[in-house]
């Protein structure tokens, strides 16, 4: 290393170790550095660290543990700790082993955690046989850790034990530091309880954002409720259940009705797909006790609302709207998703309605900045409630979910001229479905899922002069014109995407396909070439077929817009994407697969 080299990594050596990962090629070299001292401030250059990422795509050995040691010693002021649960669970395993292959291990029952080392500590303890020992050792190993990072402020933790139900939750929750500030918990296959979520009030009164995952939950009984102790603390509460019944998810929105106070700031919650049947007392508990308590409690403080699968979706906005008619609301972020099947008796399928509309209609207020819907087949006209979009003046971020069917995306532009970045999925742009004769100052367009004809999207990319990043994610389609005749002598189909800005990025998915229409001959398939030329004539292309991306050499490249000769028999089918650029762009990638890095085409 030369001297400058030493002398700039000298004045940087504490942003460096800032925050610190598992996920390291060689954890010794990084233990020797984080130890080495500071000689302008003779602590160790770990002493600034603040963030570990307990997290690592690579097999962990004895030199992470011996890695943990170091931090343990070098950064005492660690504040920020986010489990990667496969990360973890390898580190526990492997403490197992190095523990069961240790020749001098020592039973103890003292509760002190003075020991150097995590494996000499775990030594020291009786531990048990079959399928409680991971849980003992994962439980042992935590009560260290966070004895020696007592400063934790934010934790990230899972309990995704192969083992199931082996390990009391309430003990891992007294081991957790007791000045959190911000939790999020992931349960997984234990049930969230009553009981386990005021315990977490209990061991942590500074906690100011809670977030609880889980697959199942228990629901919540009115006599618990009667005990409960407010909370003047919490000012986001987020809870996401894989699948849980409606009835069980909802008592959790009237707990958070009852036990936070008007500090709550954001609330979000998310439900996975599911299909129980309510009966009519559950339904009249959810509509008449659950959603006013919640309500009347937040809907004027709350600056951020996330519900994904509820239910319940009218009740809950006509009881929103008419509350915010008498006071002013704070909202900022609203997200409301829905992608269940009616979840009603068949007399009650009624409320079933266009529920986007009525959020937009009823609930247009000019503090939201971000809004996220989704539609469901009531909402079949929602192209006409665009036009209420105006209402939201400062709306900034807007994704919209449709269902099946085009929409007119000029008419969405022209009611929103502040927007700036817009994400749609299972859109569709079809030719002659729109009409593009102005500019919009968006800056960041995704497409997820969608139906794409490139002749209306290159009139839609003419239209976006400030347009600086484009993403065509998941199993969006393009659709590709032909000549029916021309169908009998196919042999490569070339779509082109005219990109008019400079210096954009560009992100493409490899799950995105090609549909050859007339749609009788259902040609359809992948992307097998991809070129870029720019107005420089230069040309770059990529082979993407058989799930790898390969460079072209140059001299090949400037040939001709066609497959190489010998490349054509790889492929039975033959698709490539031209991106006809008007100025270099800055950026490329197709699936994980960086094409272009900051304008200049690279090898993947």
């Amino acid at each position: 290393m030369c001297c400058t080299c030493r002398s700039w990594y000298a004045h940087f050596a504490p942003d460096l170790y800032r925050q610190i990962s598992l996920d390291v090629e060689q954890p010794g070299q990084l233990a020797a550095a984080l130890a080495r001292c500071d000689a302008r401030t003779t602590y160790p250059q770990g002493h600034a660290t603040q963030a570990l990422d307990f997290s690592s795509l690579r097999p962990l050995d004895s030199q992470h543990i011996s890695l943990l040691d170091t931090i343990a010693v070098a950064c005492p002021f660690i504040n920020t700790i986010r489990f990667d649960s496969k990360t973890f669970h390898q580190s526990i395993a492997l403490l197992g082993r190095q523990e069961s292959n240790s020749p001098d291990h020592v039973s103890s029952t003292s509760t002190e955690y003075h020991l150097h080392g995590y494996t000499e500590a775990i030594s020291q303890r009786p531990l048990p046989s079959g399928p409680l020992l991971v849980p003992t050792i994962a439980l042992i190993f935590s009560k260290l850790l966070f004895h020696r990072h007592a400063k934790v402020r934010t934790l990230d933790f899972t309990f995704a034990f192969d083992e199931e139900r082996v390990q009391d939750v309430a003990s891992f929750l007294h081991a957790f530091p007791a000045g959190l500030e911000s939790l999020t918990l992931d349960v997984d296959r234990y049930e969230l309880t009553f009981a386990i979520v005021e315990l977490i009030h209990e061991r942590f009164p500074l906690l100011n954002s809670l977030s609880l995952q889980c697959i199942g939950m228990a629901h919540i009984t009115t006599n618990r409720l009667a005990t409960m102790k407010g909370n003047r603390t919490i000012k986001s509460f987020s809870l996401t259940a894989d699948a849980s019944h409606p009835y069980a998810i909802w008592s959790w929105v009237w707990y958070a009705g009852k036990k936070y106070g008007r500090q709550l700031e954001a609330a979000r919650f998310h439900n996975g797909v599911n299909s129980h049947l309510l009966d009519h007392q559950q339904q009249n508990l959810i509509i008449h006790t659950f959603i006013p308590a919640f309500i009347q409690q937040h809907a004027s403080t709350l600056r951020s609302l996330e519900m994904k699968n509820m239910a319940f979706r009218p009740d809950f906005w006509h009881q929103m709207t008419a509350q915010l008619q008498e006071t002013p609301t704070k909202l900022v972020n609203l997200k409301w998703s829905d992608n269940t099947r009616s979840i009603f008796r068949d007399e009650y399928a009624p409320l079933e309605i266009a529920v986007a509309k009525l959020i937009v209609g009823l609930l247009a207020k000019p503090t939201i900045q971000q809004l996220h819907l989704s539609l469901s087949p009531y909402d079949n006209t929602f192209d006409g409630y665009f036009s209420c979009l105006g209402q939201f003046p400062r709306l900034c971020h807007f994704h919209l979910q449709t269902v099946e069917g085009s929409r007119r995306v000029h008419q969405l532009l022209q009611h929103c001229p502040g927007l700036k970045q817009l994400s749609l999925t299972q859109y569709g742009f079809h030719i002659g479905s729109d009409r593009f004769d102005y500019r919009h100052s968006l800056t960041t367009l995704t497409l997820y899922a969608s139906s794409i004809n490139c002749q209306t999207m290159n009139k839609l990319l003419q239209c976006l002069p400030s347009l600086e990043t484009l993403s065509i994610r998941g199993s969006t389609t393009f659709f590709h014109q032909v000549d029916s005749n021309a169908l009998t002598h196919f042999e490569f189909a070339a779509l082109t995407l005219s990109v008019p800005n400079p210096n954009m990025s560009i992100r493409i998915d490899r799950e995105v396909e090609v549909y050859i229409v007339p749609s009788q001959y259902q040609i359809s398939g992948h992307l097998q070439l991809i070129t870029l030329a720019n107005a420089q004539s230069a040309i770059h292309r990529w082979l993407t077929g058989g799930g790898t991306v390969a460079r072209l050499p140059d001299h090949e490249s400037q040939q001709s817009l066609g497959l190489p000769s010998e490349e054509i028999d790889r492929f039975p089918t033959r698709f490539g994407l031209f991106l006809k650029c008007d100025h270099p762009i800055r950026e490329l990638k197709y699936g994980s697969s960086t094409l272009v890095r900051r304008g200049i085409a690279v090898k993947p």
